[in-house]
């Protein structure tokens, strides 16, 4: 029996950061399956115990991303041309994002656990001229200046990409920011969105969410976000456009 595609998804994560004393590399995946624009997409959120790396730089044909949930991770890649590895920290609330063709990790670089959030998502038949580099990197510090108010009340916002990637005919990342009693009222739009929520509260279509935690809204689903407070709430977004 073919299995029925998502149009809404939403799952916490928060009680899944807590560390296992019999596990270096703990996993929860929060989505697994196909969307209409994806043979298959995989969300998880992951938690590393004190200096562990989960395993040897390797690539793989998903394109994926990372969103750092705590200060001490590093992102490590395999150059290219000299085959060497190279490491660097990424800040809490970062992003970073890989192509299929780079082999990478991370690894915890401190005693402490090390939280994060992952998505990673494939075609089998069908890639697009993809105009993303092999990595990049954002992080929210580096944009605050930038932000602009989106339609929503209290909420502002920033595009961080906005094109093709490997999988899709266009890929399109967001910030945003939704402040304490700020909304982003009722709408729909014909393509399927990825929420990470990297901190504060919201409701989705009546659900409450502690981040951190995902959700996935399918196209043309009627839906809205609010921010019940006391703090702001800061989530990345991903559309998934199944047409250029």
């Amino acid at each position: 029996m073919k299995q029925p595609l998502p149009d809404f998804v939403i799952r916490g994560a928060s009680c899944y950061m807590e560390e296992d004393p019999a596990k270096d590399w703990r996993t929860r995946v929060l989505f697994f399956g196909p969307t209409s624009v994806l043979d298959e997409l995989h969300v998880h959120a992951g938690l590393l115990r004190g200096f562990v790396c989960p395993h040897p730089p390797h690539s793989h044909e998903h394109e994926e991303l990372h969103i750092a949930l705590s200060e001490n991770l590093e992102f490590v890649f395999r150059d290219s041309d000299s085959q060497l590895e190279k490491a660097f920290p990424v800040e809490k609330g970062s992003l970073f994002y890989n192509d299929a063709e780079l082999a990478h990790t991370i690894r915890n670089s401190a005693s402490e656990p090390a939280a994060y959030l992952f998505a990673r998502w494939k075609n089998r038949t069908r890639t697009y001229p993809s105009e993303i580099r092999k990595n990049f990197y954002y992080y929210p510090s580096s944009s605050r200046d930038n932000f602009r108010r989106s339609t929503g009340e209290g909420t502002e916002t920033i595009e961080i990409y906005s094109g093709p990637s490997r999988y899709l005919p266009r890929l399109r990342a967001l910030f945003t920011k939704v402040l304490a009693g700020g909304r982003i009222p009722f709408h729909r739009h014909a393509h399927e969105v990825i929420f990470m929520f990297l901190s504060g509260s919201v409701e989705i279509l009546g659900r409450k969410l502690d981040a951190p935690g995902f959700a996935f809204m399918g196209s043309q689903v009627p839906h809205y976000i609010v921010n019940p407070g006391p703090e702001p709430a800061e989530y990345y977004a991903f559309e998934l456009h199944g047409e250029a």
